[in-house]
């Protein structure tokens, strides 16, 4: 038998991983895992060559990646998630994108792949808080944070794929998990390993919140068990009915490593703090499960494996002191206004991205400057000492950079190396603003990824790779931080001449060859997201889907001009009337989305934004604007 266990560095998993391998000959695992911080492939090193374990490092999110292990899978074991409370409570997206998107991405593949069990690794704190009494399978749900939202809203699809696709799921619902191998950020481990380092623990409110307790290695024996005697498409609480305070178990802790009440800090109390978790196990009692583990022996055998692995955790506590110490410099960085953004480029994107980001409380400068100055730029940037530079400064109109190929290659290329260069040596974050009309795709099924060959059609698209290539090349040598994004075709609902909205408005003729397409409004939001996470490498940041000029006419002629006059040509009449060659370009966004970042499809999102430009059509402003770009297209040949 095949199976594939997710997130199997991490505690749970990497215990069942463990226990199935230690029960059965006849089984093969394939562990996929992303390795996040709480993802330890040293939890497994004791197992690595056992000819039945692989190792997959890869992302839930990526659906060719969870297609490729599951091909030959018998049954999947879901434990990968994100599920730190605190972490939740901080930001859930995270979150959402793993415990959510990532499970549907998982029984997608299950379905295709004829999966014939999917258990469904759940907690006890979807319930809720209870006072008295029990929680059973039936009761409503009732989660008080983030984290349990996410993981009631992965449960509700795998409801949602057995109902409909008849999908074989089951559910487990474990209470609180101890043992081996657990991050020292959870309440067990963290106590044990400060007060084994001498240090006070810090304990949540009064101490008086209830949790019962399993047994890591308990809760895998059953999580095996329901896989093999439970019922398709029902959940089973694994309780180990061990209910305790949150201070009794502390004093406990106290009393095996010798230390008095004076290592007790009082902290203040978690937000939606639940006060008690209790599991009814009546269910799957009925189907022959018992644990029998006595609590205290159990936790003993945790003190004790800590004590002998002090290596493992000092290890992982002193990564989590490091990152604790940048969020800190982070903190403080935000407390004295010091996120400065410098924005090159005075056109249409640097334009909104620097309304953007002073709409969000940010400091932005935007320097009127000759980017192929470098003294001008070297001046400004010690002057103004911004923590981020957006380089959106360039020459973009295609037929005017094939005649004019020397100031093109000038501004586009080697001002963005100047940038680039005094980045790297001051230790600016720089976020350039590259193109995607560098990959051509002769089928709307010729898709590109970032890593992918290049093949401009045009000098300005030359430029553009020239300068990836230059600043790649100074984060390779220089340690520069720089993140490449790539757009395609920008669609705006701004009234601008510089929109290709505005643009084709004030057209007659269109080609209807297939393209990717790029939502300036989403642009800016990802931008913001991709600074966030501190992302270096190369994005294509593109709308999902794909569309053409004669239909985004068509949907101009829909919504905004219905006397709009709409003329279908090809493609070789096109490039016959034009100087420098058009180019298709079809781009794949799964980079962004495996990041956690996904957009709105083209046609939905397109609709959206056509809506607002018509809108924003009708203010005074706008009706100059009109007749400024229908200047610029009359006398032209129109495309």
């Amino acid at each position: 038998m095949n199976i594939l266990v997710t997130g199997g560095c991490g505690f749970i998993g990497s215990n069942f991983i463990r226990y199935i391998l230690k029960k059965y000959n006849n089984i093969n695992i394939i562990n996929l895992d992303k390795l996040t911080y709480a993802g330890n492939k040293e939890n497994l090193i004791d197992i690595e060559d056992d000819k039945r374990y692989s190792f997959v490092l890869g992302n839930i999110c990526d659906p060719e990646a969870v297609d490729r292990c599951m091909k030959d899978v018998d049954m999947v074991f879901h434990f990968a998630a994100e599920s730190h409370v605190d972490n939740s409570i901080k930001g859930a997206n995270p979150f959402v994108v793993t415990n959510v998107i990532g499970t549907q991405v998982l029984l997608d593949s299950a379905r295709k792949n004829d999966i014939k069990r999917f258990v469904y690794i759940s907690t006890d704190e979807i319930y809720g808080s209870r006072e008295y009494g029990y929680f059973t399978e039936n009761d409503r749900l009732e989660p008080n944070s983030p984290y349990s939202a996410s993981k009631a809203a992965g449960e509700m699809l795998c409801r949602s794929y057995y109902a409909t696709h008849k999908l074989p799921i089951i559910i487990t619902r474990s209470s609180n998990n101890f043992g081996p191998y657990q991050h020292p950020e959870k309440f067990i481990p963290l106590f044990i390993t400060n007060l084994l380092e001498n240090k006070k623990v810090p304990l949540y409110g009064d101490g008086l919140n209830v949790r019962d307790w399993i047994y890591v290695e308990d809760n895998c024996k059953a999580i095996d068990f329901v896989s093999r005697y439970g019922k398709i498409g029902e959940i089973y609480n694994i309780g180990g009915g061990n209910e305790k305070k949150n201070i009794d178990i502390t004093r406990y802790l106290l009393e095996k490593t010798g230390l008095d009440q004076n290592y007790i800090q009082y902290v203040e109390d978690r937000l939606g703090h639940d006060r008690r978790y209790a599991l009814s196990t009546v269910k799957i009692r009925e189907l022959g499960w018992e644990n029998n583990r006595n609590f205290d022996s159990a936790l003993n055998m945790t003190i004790q494996w800590y004590k002998e692995n002090e290596e493992w955790w000092k290890k992982i506590k002193s990564n989590m002191k490091q990152e604790e110490n940048k969020e800190d410099n982070s903190n403080d960085k935000d407390r004295m206004n010091d996120k400065k953004i410098m924005i090159f480029g005075c056109g249409q994107l640097g334009n909104l991205y620097s309304e953007y980001f002073k709409n969000k409380g940010d400091i932005v400068i935007n320097p009127k400057i000759d980017i192929r100055n470098e003294n001008d730029v070297r001046s400004v940037i010690e002057r103004e000492a911004p923590n981020y530079i957006i380089n959106t400064a360039a020459k973009t109109n295609i037929d005017w950079c094939e005649k004019n190929r020397t100031e093109c290659f000038e501004v586009n290329t080697l001002g963005a190396e100047i940038i680039g260069r005094l980045c790297a040596e001051k230790g600016i974050y720089l976020i350039h603003l590259s193109s995607g009309c560098i990959q051509e795709s002769k089928t709307k099924e010729e898709i590109h990824g970032e890593e992918d060959p290049v093949n401009p059609l045009c000098f300005y698209s030359w430029t553009k790779v020239w300068a990836d290539q230059l600043l790649l090349d100074l984060k390779n040598r220089k340690n520069l931080r720089v993140l490449i994004l790539r757009p395609r075709q920008l669609l705006s609902s701004v009234v601008s001449p510089r929109n290709a909205v505005t643009k084709l408005l004030t057209y007659t003729k269109f080609i209807d060859t297939p393209n990717s397409c790029t939502i300036v409004e989403d642009l800016l939001d990802v931008t913001n997201m991709l600074i966030e996470k501190n992302a270096v490498g190369v994005y294509n940041v593109v709308n999902p889907g794909i569309t053409s000029p004669y239909e985004i006419a068509l949907m101009l002629k829909e919504i905004v001009k219905p006397e709009m006059v709409i003329n279908k040509i090809s493609k070789e009449e096109l490039n016959s009337m034009t100087f420098a060659k058009r180019i298709d370009s079809v781009l794949s966004a799964k980079k962004l989305e495996n990041d956690g970042i996904i957009l709105k499809e083209i046609h939905i999102r397109l609709r959206e934004i056509l809506e607002q430009f018509k809108e924003n059509l009708s203010k005074d402003a706008s009706k100059e604007v009109m007749e400024k770009t229908k200047e610029e297209t009359r006398n032209k040949l129109l495309v």
